[in-house]
């Protein structure tokens, strides 16, 4: 009877379309989410998905970080990393998550969105990462380290246009 009643409820969780997430206003909205490939990927940079609220991105995370996600998604799926507008991880914020952790792995994301370069004030990393925020696009110019977290960014605040997660313990 166990075994009858969990296929059941296994078929009707599986049979359940996932909960369908619609982004935030046209202009973007303050807190993002995007996927991060491995450096040398062939695959293209994603188009972030932005909400107008922290509940709606943590939603959204959830959704696609989850194992019950799908083929569709990374089934093992790992917030990697979030910016903040703000000091003190404060304001809008812009979550970064890939396939795993950094252990052996190093993410890149060679240009943020226009609503998003050069609007960064503090970082945090996390999945054994470390963070290095660039000035120039496809990791050009000038860069910080947050090895993991930077409360505030006092010589680079606002100046990120690309970003690099690497395994903890390096530096870029």
């Amino acid at each position: 009877m166990r075994l009858v009643l969990s296929l059941v409820v296994a078929t009707v969780l599986a049979a359940t379309p996932a909960p369908t997430y619609t982004p935030g206003a046209a202009d973007g909205g303050d807190y993002c989410a995007v996927r991060v490939e491995p450096l040398g990927s062939p695959e293209s940079p994603a188009s972030p998905a932005c909400f107008n609220t922290q509940d709606e991105v943590d939603s959204y995370l959830a959704a696609v970080t989850s194992p019950n996600k799908g083929a569709r998604a990374a089934a093992a799926s790992v917030v990697i990393g979030t910016m903040y507008k703000d000091d003190n991880y404060g304001g809008g914020s812009y979550t970064f998550y890939g396939s795993g952790s950094c252990s052996g792995v190093t993410y890149g994301f060679p240009s943020l969105s226009a609503d998003w370069q050069n609007t960064i004030s503090s970082a945090k990393a996390f999945a054994s990462c470390w963070v290095t925020l660039y000035d120039g696009a496809s990791y050009g110019g000038s860069r910080y380290n947050c090895t993991p977290s930077c409360a505030s960014l006092p010589l680079f605040n606002d100046r990120t246009k690309s970003i690099v997660f690497r395994p903890a313990g390096t530096i870029g």
